[in-house]
């Protein structure tokens, strides 16, 4: 019988697991997601590693009575995993926020071990929310849930499964993850740059001005490179075609990580403002000049944003070094 469960809802989670075939060995997966298409692009990233079930469980689009009925129908899928499997010595969650997997959690945790796997910068947030004592790491759940019988699970302890260094609370503990990729083959060219979008207007976290104005000065200030802008697949087609005036845009179906591993030849420099590819590619031991732009407080939309950005910038500071810079553009 498997003895581990794990939880992914994102393909960036599914990915840099599929790096870590060791961790699964005759293990349960449950994809939560709201589509087919994006549990099969999980299913592309750890389908082959060694799983005893594989299970998707869908989640709702909307706040409709469908989305109620999907929420009900989840609860039971629930019950019947408790029923069927009462322990897991371990069980491991892409997502410190996702409420499902939260919710598993709460049937097991007093008998398992929790681990939290490696899905970017959001594991650096939720490593410095669990370190303030005053600051309640474990999300609320909504009322419905509540009337569900959904359990809130407290987490006493976790064990974050990383590749970056982290200074991780008392309680908690750190699993090491190491890439078994070599980079040492590549070849960067000094004067390619590619710029990694993020949508940042579209989420009113900076205006779109600003963004603009940013990319304008790295074309300033890097005059004479060759400056490729990688869109996030969420940034709008009415910024793209302004950024297509200032750099090149080339749009990509898969993850950048994959794609810079099968070039050839590699970036001398990879920027963009706090992209978790910045920080991912340590996992992979990048050949390229990592720099993440700083976003002045005043440049930011609402206390949440300047909150969440100032650990994320604080963490850069931490691990700045020759090939990895926090940058403060002129005027910042």
């Amino acid at each position: 019988m498997p003895q581990s469960l794990f939880l992914l809802s994102t393909v960036p989670q599914a990915f840099f697991l599929g790096y870590s075939p060791h961790l699964v060995k005759n293990a349960t997966l449950i994809i939560t997601v709201r589509t087919q298409t994006e549990a099969e692009k999980i299913r592309d990233e750890v389908g082959h590693l060694p799983w005893a079930d594989i299970n998707t469980w869908y989640l709702p689009h909307n706040n409709g009575l469908s989305a109620y009925l999907k929420i009900v129908s989840i609860r039971w899928k629930i019950i019947k995993l408790k029923t069927k499997k009462s322990h897991y010595d371990k069980i491991y969650i892409g997502s410190y926020v996702n409420l499902i997997h939260l919710s598993v959690l709460g049937e097991y945790e007093d008998r398992s071990k929790l681990f939290l796997l490696y899905d970017g910068l959001q594991m650096v947030v939720n490593n410095f929310d669990r370190k303030q004592k005053e600051v309640e790491s474990v999300m609320q759940f909504p009322h419905f849930f509540g009337l569900l019988r959904f359990k809130r699970p407290r987490i006493l302890s976790l064990t974050f499964v990383t590749p970056l260094p982290l200074n991780v609370g008392p309680m908690d503990s750190i699993q090491y993850i190491s890439s078994s990729i070599s980079l040492d083959s590549k070849i960067a060219k000094k004067n390619v740059i590619h710029f990694l979008g993020q949508p940042l207007p579209a989420f009113d976290i900076v205006s779109t001005n600003f963004y603009l104005e940013s990319l304008e000065k790295i074309k300033k200030l890097y005059r004479g490179s060759k400056i490729i802008y990688f869109p996030h697949p969420r940034e709008e087609e009415s910024i793209l075609q302004d950024i297509a005036i200032i750099f090149e845009v080339r749009k990509q179906n898969r993850v950048y990580e994959d794609y810079y591993m099968n070039l050839e030849e590699v970036p001398g420099k990879i920027i963009s403002f706090y992209s978790s590819v910045l920080v991912n590619l340590f996992y992979f031991n990048s050949k390229s000049e990592l720099i993440s732009i700083y976003i002045p407080q005043k440049e930011i939309y609402n206390h949440k944003n300047k909150e969440h950005l100032a650990k994320i910038y604080n963490y850069f500071e931490n691990i700045s070094k020759e090939d990895f810079t926090l940058l403060k553009l002129s005027g910042s």
